[in-house]
């Protein structure tokens, strides 16, 4: 019995701290790209990037090009540490950058500046 438990919990922990359990990529992006969870320095992507500003061209970039180009940024202008390549994390800064791309009907939809 003491065992069914241990796994039963070990189980729902697997469950539900698996990030990408129901999560939109593009909505998770936009959170860590307004949030302040990728940086040390208390900065945003979007304090240099409000509503994806200067981003347009580079969201049209290879996949294999975004991740350093976000890891650089989340180096260099947030104080952070890098996201490893594969993570959902990447792909979902990844998805949310290509919506900056210059023809996309969803760049209209963009948080607004305050």
């Amino acid at each position: 019995m003491k065992w069914n438990g241990m796994i039963f919990i070990a189980l729902a922990g697997l469950i539900f701290s698996t990030p990408s359990f129901g999560r939109d990529p593009v909505d998770h992006g936009m959170a860590l790209f307004n949030g302040t969870s990728l940086s040390t320095n208390g900065k945003r992507c979007s304090t240099c990037h409000p509503r994806g500003k200067t981003l347009e061209e580079a969201a049209t970039y290879r996949e294999k090009q975004l991740p350093k180009i976000i890891n650089e940024c989340i180096e260099k202008g947030l104080g952070g540490f890098p996201l490893p390549p594969e993570s959902e994390d990447m792909e979902s800064m990844i998805a949310y950058m290509r919506t900056f791309a210059p023809d996309k009907w969803y760049q209209q939809h963009l948080p607004q500046e305050k």
